[in-house]
């Protein structure tokens, strides 16, 4: 199974087999996707290539030599200073994981300053060299400038960058659990550095350390420099009847299925159960307001900073949104394919039946429904707050099926398989029965 938050977690070391029988969602260069599981898979590399245990590689050769001494790589938040978990007002457990590579990293603001000095130095710490200077400066160069469907999102080696015009490049990284978050943010340009963390689910260590370094390079510089919640009120028209006829139309999304409709000279979808409306700014973007009740207009307080356009990158008529000055593809525009008989006869609600127990979290409500001519997964994860979330998928065979839309969980493959005469689905390791 690929359940990598469980009371019990298995090691990381068998992946590779694991996943042997797997095939890539894109072909490379396509298009930027977060993987946990591929950068747990350079932690089994490093323990091949090492012939070491990756915690144990990683303390020798990183976390000592930095004095990162209340730091460990650990399935489990450990130490007796470890901070209670919460979400909302509710104390939590925070649930152990299996890809410590990716994620298992605990450590205090403290230790991650000295971690920042040292990339700030050029790689140096107490006058030894820890990484080699050019090896800093490929991980802090842009990967992926010739990749159009990453819409001038730039990414380095395990560093994301954006470059605020203001300030210059922000390289970052931010890190989360079940119930923790935190954000690394540095400027190297400046030799500027902050480091967020926080034991509740929240966006906010993100927003903190950026605006932290930009009231940091103000008073270093002696500048004066603009923040985002300076910006002016945006101007907002009706769209035209062109944008209407471009904007209508079925959508795979980040979010989930959404439907664009052209009502009556507007542009509205349903969200969470509730009515959006779309509006342009003077630009020609797109803004997102709800109507409360489906009369009266109120802002989103997640989705409000948003511009979104629609562009056609590569051959896709795409979705790109527009927040904290960073563009970045959110979906694409989809058309419904047939649904053979086979398929048909496969819709209904579904139950994984391969859980051990202990699972962080797990889908449920899982099922596979018709939906304006798509084939739809249909599943709820409590823990995210994720209920009902529409996924369309479009079958390539009896027993395959791929889910429709660009990015990060997009173009995988769902298998029907037979096991002990039964039909099971098969998916991120989950084996799932018909009801």
């Amino acid at each position: 199974r690929n359940c990598i938050c469980t009371q019990h977690p298995k090691p990381f070391n068998p992946l590779g087999g694991q996943l042997k029988e797997e095939c890539a969602a894109y072909p490379p260069d396509t298009i930027w996707s977060y993987s946990n599981l591929g950068i747990t898979l350079l932690g089994v590399m490093v323990e091949q290539v090492t012939g070491s245990n990756f915690s144990a590689y990683a303390e020798r050769q990183l976390l000592k030599p930095l004095g990162m001494v209340d730091s460990r790589f650990s399935e489990a938040l450990i130490g007796k200073n470890t901070s209670k978990a919460y979400k909302k007002d509710e104390e939590k457990t925070e649930i152990p994981i299996r890809d410590t590579p990716a994620g298992g990293l605990n450590a205090n603001v403290l230790d991650m300053s000295r971690f920042i000095k040292m990339v700030l130095a050029d790689g140096q710490t107490n006058r030894k060299q820890i990484l080699k200077p050019e090896s800093l400066n490929e991980m802090l160069r842009p990967q992926n400038q010739k990749v159009g469907l990453d819409v001038g999102f730039q990414i380095g080696l395990g560093w994301l960058l954006h470059n605020d015009p203001s300030i210059g490049t922000i390289a970052g990284h931010g890190g989360a659990t079940m119930y923790h978050q935190s954000q690394l943010s540095l400027l190297r340009e400046h030799k500027l550095g902050v480091i967020v963390a926080a034991n509740s689910p929240s966006d906010l260590p993100l927003k903190i350390a950026n605006k932290a370094l930009k009231l940091a390079t103000a008073i270093k510089t002696g500048k004066s420099i603009p923040f985002d919640d300076e910006k002016p009120e945006a101007d907002y028209r009706p769209l035209t009847p062109q944008e209407l006829q471009k904007a209508a139309g079925q959508y795979a999304t980040q979010y989930g299925y959404v439907k664009l409709t052209a009502d009556g000279g507007e542009l509205t979808a349903e969200l969470d159960g509730n009515r959006v409306d779309l509006l342009a700014r003077q630009d020609g973007k797109l803004i997102m307001r709800y109507k409360l009740f489906g009369l009266i207009p109120i802002p989103i307080d997640e989705l409000a900073d948003l511009a979104l356009s629609l562009p056609t990158i590569n051959g896709h008529a795409a979705v790109v949104a527009n927040g904290q000055g960073q563009d970045f593809l959110v979906g694409e525009k989809i058309t419904p394919v047939n649904i053979s008989p086979i398929w048909q006869k496969r819709v209904g609600d579904y139950e994984i039946i391969n859980l051990a127990g202990g699972d962080g979290f797990v889908p449920q409500n899982c099922s596979l429904k018709e939906r304006d001519g798509f084939l739809m997964l249909e599943y709820s994860v409590p823990e995210f707050e994720l209920n009902n979330l529409s996924v369309p998928i479009a079958a390539v065979s009896d027993s395959e099926a791929l889910i429709l839309g660009l990015g990060a969980g997009k173009q995988e493959t769902l298998r029907f398989v037979r096991t002990d005469g039964k039909e099971l689905l098969a998916y991120s390791g989950y084996l799932l029965r018909k009801k």
